[in-house]
C-alpha cells in the first residue's frame, strides 16, 4: 500500500502532508523500511528521504528478502541516504541531518527492543535527530490501548511479548503526542502515535527520554 494515497493512510500522513514534504525538500527519515518498497515509492515522488534499516549489517547466504533489500538500497537513487545503524543512533548516523518527520512502518525497532530502556533509548535517538520545531515528529505503530509490544520471544507455537505502556509514560512526562486510525482502520487493535519533538509550551520533549535511562522504567512494564 503506497503512503499518502488517501487520508488516514498507514500512518495518518495525507496528500497534503507530503506535498509540504516536496515542495520545501525537508528531510523526511523512514526506520526499518524492510525491502524498501515504501522507500522506493516516496524516493520516486522526490521526497527527501532517508533511511535506517540494521538489518542491511547482516549477510545471509542465499536469502532473497535481504539480497533484495541490499541491491534496492544500493541503487544510485539511495546513494549517501542509507545506514545500517540502529534507531537509537540517528544522529550518528546522519550527523548533518535533522529530519521533520521520522516514521516507522509495522511492528519496527518498537519489536526488538530487548528491555524497555533499549525501547526509550531507540525512541529518544529518533527525537533527538528531528528538527527542533513544534510540527517535527516521529510516527509508529502502538496498540490501540496505548501500548508497544517488546522484547517478543518466539518459539514453534506462538510468540510472547512484554508491553510498554507508552501513553502514559507521555502524559506522565508532559510529552505531546497524537494517535490516528491506522492504515485505514483495517487492523483494528493497533493505532498510529507520533510524538512531537516540542510540547505545547514549546519545551523540548527529547531530554525526557534521556533521563528516563536513569529511572526505573518496570512500573510501565506489563508482563504476560
Amino acid at each position: 500500500m503506497a503512503l499518502g494515497i488517501r487520508q488516514n493512510t498507514l500512518l495518518g500522513f495525507n496528500e497534503a502532508e507530503i506535498a509540504t514534504w516536496i515542495s520545501n525538500q525537508l528531510p523526511v527519515l523512514e526506520i526499518g523500511p524492510g525491502r524498501g518498497v515504501s522507500s522506493q515509492q516516496l524516493i520516486d515522488r522526490k521526497v527527501n528521504l532517508f533511511v535506517l534499516e540494521p538489518t542491511l549489517k547482516y549477510s545471509y547466504r542465499d536469502d532473497p528478502w535481504l539480497e533484495e533489500a541490499k541491491t534496492r538500497f544500493s541503487s544510485n537513487k539511495f546513494q549517501h541516504r542509507v545506514s545500517a545503524a540502529n534507531a537509537a543512533d540517528t544522529t550518528l548516523a546522519f550527523p548533518d541531518h535533522k529530519f521533520q518527520a521520522a516514521f516507522a512502518i509495522g511492528p519496527n525497532f518498537q519489536s526488538y527492543s530487548a528491555n524497555e530502556l533499549a525501547l526509550i533509548n531507540s525512541i529518544g535517538g529518533v527525537l533527538h535527530a528531528l528538527t527542533n520545531n513544534d510540527e517535527s515528529f516521529f510516527a509508529f505503530e502502538t496498540s490501540k490501548d496505548g501500548t508497544v509490544e517488546f522484547d517478543i520471544q518466539t518459539t514453534r507455537n506462538h510468540a510472547t511479548a512484554r508491553r510498554f505502556r507508552l501513553v502514559d509514560f507521555l502524559n506522565d512526562n508532559n510529552i505531546r503526542y497524537t494517535r490516528n486510525t491506522y492504515f485505514d482502520g483495517m487492523y483494528p487493535n493497533a493505532s498510529a502515535i507520533r510524538i512531537f519533538r516540542q510540547s505545547r509550551n514549546g519545551q523540548d520533549t527529547a531530554p525526557a527520554f534521556d533521563r528516563a535511562l536513569s529511572q526505573d522504567m518496570s512500573t510501565y512494564v506489563i508482563t504476560p
